[in-house]
This record gives structure tokens, C-alpha cells and sequence, in this order.
């Protein structure tokens, strides 16, 4: 069972608009490599250890539904310093789980990467990338549905009775630290009450990315 690395590159310049967060559709190019081979027990998945591999990457051009928020937004909402950042890669774990309820495809068929300061944009980056060559239009579903999506995901936080955290909603509390649900929660409130992307035209779906900002 091998552990991987990515990194999501958007294959065009996107604009970097938007004052709060923004939403994106464009191409990407995915890079996973396989770091760490883990033995684990049929049936009961105990871990029996686990050692380095070197293989080469593994490279996709594809296309991904985006979402930014700005520094200024990451700092109020508890983004700073710490183990914070677990919180942000929590919400991309959760939207990857409920995706599926809402373009009817399977777990497996979206692709996560989540970065507290994206490379590209400067800023803490979701990529939810559909792991097809050349994408089937998950990402135009995804971002056309985010405001059903961004709701979906706060209603399971909201709804889930644990106190910091579980594989329920947000992930153990282990993985995602002690503040890591509140940071989820107030983050999915926030990103929920973005403006939705019915304004954009489609035309300019066809040959560039598109961005909504928010």
C-alpha cells in the first residue's frame, strides 16, 4: 500500500481576483510520487511496518474544480501558525467525501490537494482534480453545485456530536488537533456564504479557466 505526495499545477495563468475567496474551474497537471510502502494485515489492516520506495512520478492532465481564501480571511478564521493547517485539509477531505452525493461518480474519481499557501495563488488552495486523463466534467459539476456542496459538508460538522473531531466529519482529533472541527466549522460557515456563479459566461468555459470570485 503506497503513500503518495502531489502537487496540483494550474496548466494556465489564472487571474487572482476576489477579495475573500474565489472559485475556480481550469487544467491542471498532477504530480504524485509514491514516498513510503506500508505493510498492512488483510481483513483486520493492522500496520506491519512500512519502509522508502523511490519510483518514478506519476503525471495527469486534467482539470480542477479550485477554491482560494485570502490571507486575510485564513488569519481570522484561525488558518495562522500551529497545526491549524490540519483544519483546511480537513475541509478538502470532507467536500472530497460528499462530492460524490452530488455528481454522481465514486470517491475514488476526485483527487485532493490542499495547500495552506498555494505556490501558485498565494493563498491557502483546494484542488478537487477528477482523476480521469483529460478530466470528464466533474470539475464544471463541482463548480456549478459548490454552494450545494459548501452546505452539505458544514450540515455533517453541524450534525455530528463529537466534540473535536471524528472519521465521521472531519477526520480523528489526532490528525486534525485539538481545535481542528471549530477551525473547520467556522471555515465551511464562511465559505458557505460566498456569492454563487451563475454569472459567468459559459462561453469562456471553452478555451481558459474560469474564476467566480467571492
Amino acid at each position: 500500500m503506497p503513500e503518495t505526495s502531489g502537487l496540483v499545477e494550474p496548466l494556465e495563468p489564472l487571474p487572482q481576483t476576489g477579495e475573500d475567496h474565489s472559485l475556480w474551474r481550469g487544467e491542471v497537471h498532477v504530480t504524485t510520487v509514491a514516498t513510503l510502502y506500508k505493510k498492512i494485515r488483510f481483513y483486520t489492516r493492522e500496520n506491519l511496518g512500512a519502509g522508502d520506495i523511490h519510483l518514478p512520478p506519476e503525471e495527469l492532465d486534467t482539470e480542477a474544480f479550485v477554491l482560494t481564501l485570502s490571507e486575510a480571511s485564513a488569519a481570522e478564521l484561525g488558518l495562522a501558525g500551529g497545526d491549524r493547517g490540519s483544519a483546511w485539509r480537513a475541509v478538502g477531505s470532507l467536500l472530497r467525501r460528499v462530492a460524490p452525493l452530488f455528481v454522481r461518480c465514486q470517491p475514488a474519481d476526485l483527487g485532493l490537494s490542499s495547500h495552506v499557501r498555494s505556490p501558485h495563488f498565494g493563498c491557502p488552495a483546494l484542488f478537487l482534480y477528477d482523476r480521469v486523463q483529460g478530466g470528464v466534467g466533474l470539475s464544471e459539476l463541482l463548480f456549478r453545485g459548490q454552494r450545494e456542496l459548501l452546505n452539505a459538508a458544514l450540515e455533517v460538522v453541524e450534525r455530528c456530536d463529537c466534540e473535536a473531531g471524528c472519521p465521521a466529519c472531519v477526520g480523528p482529533r489526532e490528525e486534525v488537533g485539538p481545535l481542528g472541527k471549530e477551525t473547520a466549522r467556522r471555515l465551511l460557515e464562511h465559505l458557505s456564504r460566498g456569492v454563487l456563479p451563475t454569472d459567468v459566461p459559459v462561453a469562456a468555459q471553452d478555451d481558459a479557466p474560469v474564476e467566480a470570485p467571492a
